[in-house]
């Protein structure tokens, strides 16, 4: 709710689903620079002048490329929106390292899909990850938001996306150069302090002001 209220009056939002989540798509494993075409081809058709680019987390790298992208055609978005990921992934503390394989599937889990339904992610941390699914799955069952469309089968697709992704997502690297548009960077307040303070090196990205937001929640 606090995000939608910054985010008012920035426009009409259109969101691009990763490929092999939806319903019947085959798995698919794209590299980052896979990822970052085919969010262009997708957002080809809204993606232009005077329009906010922007991304959570990898995706906020996503759309630093695809705003450098629209730049370099000169056409000019109206600004670039990063929602919780600071620039250098890699500086990020790894909480997972510690984990087992079958810890780190509750954890992802827990993080993507249980921050969404406001699941306590301690009651789930200790679970294996069948009984976390289930648990996701019951809560899922009376909140409208996600009803429609989250079954067991998504969330096993929505694992096997997100650890990929977490296999190459340390390694990726923003291009050094500042873009010539508003930047605003939207930091949730459960950081760890260490990661909090990465967040003002996009200041490095842009070549005018960066706007920084704190909002509560988590990732």
């Amino acid at each position: 709710i606090e995000l939608a209220r910054h985010l008012r009056g920035f426009g009409q939002i259109h969101g691009v689903e990763a490929p092999g989540l939806g319903a019947g798509e085959s798995p698919v494993y794209p590299s980052f620079d896979e990822m970052v075409q085919f969010c262009s081809d997708s957002a080809a058709g809204v993606a232009g002048d005077g329009v906010y680019i922007g991304g959570h987390s990898l995706g906020g790298h996503i759309a630093f490329h695809l705003a450098a992208r629209l730049l370099d055609r000169g056409v000019r978005p109206k600004g670039l929106i990063i929602l919780d990921t600071p620039p250098n992934l890699g500086d990020i503390p790894v909480a997972d390292a510690d984990l087992t394989e079958e810890e780190t599937r509750v954890f992802i889990l827990a993080m993507g899909i249980g921050g969404m339904l406001d699941q306590d992610r301690d009651q789930l941390k200790d679970l294996p990850y069948e009984e976390a699914k289930k648990v996701l799955l019951d809560r899922a069952k009376n909140d409208p938001r996600v009803s429609a469309f989250l079954s067991e089968d998504y969330l096993d697709r929505f694992l096997r996306l997100q650890m990929h992704q977490l296999m190459y997502s340390r390694d990726v690297v923003l291009p050094e150069r500042k873009l010539d548009i508003p930047v605003h960077v939207f930091r949730t307040k459960n950081h760890a302090p260490e990661v909090a303070n990465l967040f003002s090196a996009w200041e490095n990205y842009a070549a005018g002001e960066v706007t920084f937001v704190d909002i509560p929640g988590d990732h």
